[in-house]
């Protein structure tokens, strides 16, 4: 309630008077001045932050990066995990807790924030556009709430806000806690605090770098590739023959290092994870703080980590609630719930504990305290580019089956990421399949997609056998493929749009507010279109055709890649293929120009997409450079601009996160300097194939 001007002074002189009365008439003070006073309270309700703030909880998430839950309470003989083993004993254990992502930034954007990242537009791996207005960082939310907030370690949310959310920012990549001084001397402890600890330890490249070189730097964020130094595979804690090899990778040597490796990462964040704890409790701060353990996704090695399979979306999550908390606690210390949960649902759940109202647009559940809800029942995860490589993917999990609909199914699952490639483990991988050792289960990652997925999770944990043809679980198959199309509409994922067309659309790159009207953005129509391409049937080119004349450039665009996903069929539309090489939008016109190129039809088709690498816009030139990677050696005419246009991006280097960019001309050199390594890899990528080929 808002009290005006006038009603505040009559109830600061009221409370003068009162306390006047209150030294001259001590013996009547209970039985008459206070219930006075409390009447008086009740009507003149006022907003006492520090008093509010003494029975709030401080919430500290330790924060590990790739990790499922490889942890002993979870059942995992392998791991050596004594410290989350105990904090689990000691807390609430979520046995189906989910990123919505299986990649850092788009999962860590949608957890921040309780939004889909597919309904900001902010899906793609490193594609750094601003939140609207109305959207921000739960962390802020809870600053304007009175908590003191901290993010210590990575700082990599998929956008690039204008203003700070932070009271203290720490971005030293391989931080290992954090130091409470500037929390304590700032508010002397009477203000609540919300703490991210970001635990580096455990992610994807130590495999491969040595962990205790990446700290060179400093705390300044601004680390620099070129002082990692390999990793040493000699001195292993965990047995590579001990590993657990699931069935889709060989078990072989390299595979089963790289599993140790890994879970000897786990140890070691183990280790700093009691570290943490200890401080906690030494800074007299644990019996005011209800402690996260998670991960942001599952774990780093290749067909996890950027695929929405249970492998890369289901992670651990330990909630420890202190005594004076116990009554906010779903369960008693060390017991399970097998309650669903993702990262959409953190932002109010923390909101509910903190005792804020979650605003409108949230469009999580919370999970915890006063404002907690009844879940869903499923969890929605997402694929989209990854790193330089573009893909659409979406799903659904629930409790025990996993639904997996592929709108791009043409493209085959390992496609080339420079990043990925760097892990043994997808290097021998690829080696095992062209010298053809694989097995059938293997070899699936090397080709194109089904249009749909289904598992049974309890069954087939690793996922391998797609059950979706099966005809005693259509019924099944089609309730979660209805979840997924329902979701999409809903949430208005904004992942159906391309990337260039969406900025081209909206230069500001605030494109949430674009999605979710409806006059705008044709969701149901262009979705309609989206599905036919998974089916690759001939019967649809009449449809595709049509398609192509289409006012809207997003359907124009489906309706192209429609028609490359057919193959050879596609040669039935060349004369309007020929046509699309002149559109004014860049994705239907360069699907078009590879599309021709692949059928054979290359000298317009190349001209357009050497033009195309050179847009002023840097979505428009990685498409381009995709495209001509995907033709093969039908990009052999073009070798030699290849080489020309590779040397534009030698010697960038990029690996920063900067914290605030507040202007807008500043974001756009940011992005292209963010996404210039990317374009540099695929083109080194697509001269290394190409020159291999002149060489046999």
């Amino acid at each position: 309630m808002s009290l005006s001007i006038k009603r505040i002074k009559t109830l600061r002189t009221y409370l003068v008077a009162q306390l006047t009365l209150i030294r001259v008439f001590k013996p009547l003070t209970r039985k008459v001045v206070l219930p006075v006073a409390s009447f008086w309270l009740f009507i003149y309700p006022v907003q006492a932050v520090e008093n509010k703030n003494i029975d709030r909880p401080n919430i500290l998430w330790v924060l590990a990066d790739d990790m499922s839950p490889t942890l002993g309470v979870y059942g995992d003989q392998y791991a050596e995990t004594p410290t989350l083993d105990q904090l689990a004993s000691q807390s609430t254990i979520y046995t189906n807790a989910f990123a919505n992502a299986p990649v850092c930034a788009p999962a860590r954007l949608t957890l921040m924030t309780g939004v889909h990242a597919t309904s900001l537009g902010g899906q793609h791996m490193a594609s750094f556009y601003r939140l609207p207005d109305r959207v921000k960082f739960v962390s802020e939310e809870l600053q304007k709430a009175g908590y003191y907030t901290a993010n210590i370690g990575k700082y990599d949310f998929n956008i690039i806000p204008e203003t700070s959310p932070w009271d203290q920012l720490d971005t030293n990549l391989m931080a290992t806690g954090w130091d409470s001084t500037d929390y304590l001397s700032r508010t002397d402890g009477k203000k609540p605090f919300f703490t991210v600890v970001n635990l580096f330890h455990t992610h994807e490249s130590q495999v491969f770098w040595q962990q205790t070189e990446m700290s060179r730097t400093g705390t300044s964020g601004k680390n620099d590739p070129s002082l990692f130094e390999p990793r040493d595979r000699s001195l292993l804690r965990h047995d590579p023959a001990l590993a657990p090899v699931p069935p889709y990778h060989p078990d072989v040597k390299a595979v089963r290092v790289d599993r140790a490796l890994t879970y000897d990462n786990v140890t070691v964040m183990d280790g700093l994870v009691a570290n943490i704890l200890k401080k906690l409790r030494s800074d007299g701060l644990a019996e005011n703080t209800i402690v996260f353990f998670f991960a942001d996704h599952g774990t780093g090695l290749p067909r996890a980590k950027r695929w929405p399979y249970d492998s890369g979306l289901r992670v651990p999550l330990l909630i420890h609630f202190p005594k004076k908390y116990a009554h906010l606690a779903p369960t008693k210390p060390g017991e399970r719930t097998d309650r669903i949960v993702s990262f959409v649902d953190f932002a109010s759940t923390l909101m509910s504990l903190a005792g804020v109202d979650a605003p409108k647009h949230i469009q999580g559940r919370a999970f915890l305290g006063t404002q907690q809800s009844a879940s869903n029942g499923h969890m929605y995860g997402f694929r989209d580019r990854m790193d330089s490589r573009f893909d659409l993917v979406r799903s659904v999990t629930g409790p025990r089956f996993q639904y997996i609909r592929n709108y791009m199914p043409h493209l085959i699952y390992a496609q080339h990421i420079q990043f990925m490639y760097r892990v043994s483990t997808m290097q021998v991988w690829q080696q095992h399949y062209d010298d053809g050792l694989l097995s059938k289960t293997q070899q699936t990652f090397f080709q194109p997609k089904p249009m749909e997925e289904l598992y049974d999770l309890q069954a087939d944990p690793s996922q391998v056998s797609n059950l979706a043809s099966q005809v005693q679980y259509q019924e099944k198959l089609q309730r979660m493929r209805q979840l997924n199309r329902t979701h999409i509409l809903q949430s208005r994922d904004l992942g159906f749009i391309p990337e260039a067309e969406l900025q081209r659309q909206h230069p500001d790159m605030k494109f949430y507010n674009h999605g979710q009207d409806e006059s705008n953005y044709s969701l149901e129509k262009i979705l309609a279109i989206a599905e036919l391409v998974g089916e690759r049937n001939v019967k649809n080119l009449p449809k595709f055709k049509a398609s192509l004349k289409d006012k809207d450039p997003v359907i124009r665009y489906w309706a192209a890649v429609g028609i490359l996903a057919l193959g050879d069929a596609s040669a039935l539309v060349i004369p309007e293929l020929e046509i699309m090489l002149a559109d004014s939008a860049p994705n239907p016109r360069i699907v078009a120009a590879q599309t021709l190129c692949q059928l054979g039809h290359c000298e317009r088709a190349l001209a357009v997409l050497l033009k195309d690498l050179e847009d002023p816009q840097i979505n428009v030139r990685m498409y381009a450079a995709d495209a001509l990677d995907n033709l093969n050696t039908g990009a052999l005419p073009v070798i030699a601009e290849l080489e020309q246009a590779l040397k534009t991006y030698q010697g960038k280097v990029f690996f920063a996160r900067d914290t605030v960019v507040a202007d807008f001309n500043e974001l756009e050199e940011y992005r292209k300097r963010a996404f210039a390594p990317s374009i540099k890899n695929v083109l080194e990528k697509t001269l290394q194939d190409l020159r291999s080929h002149l060489d046999e």
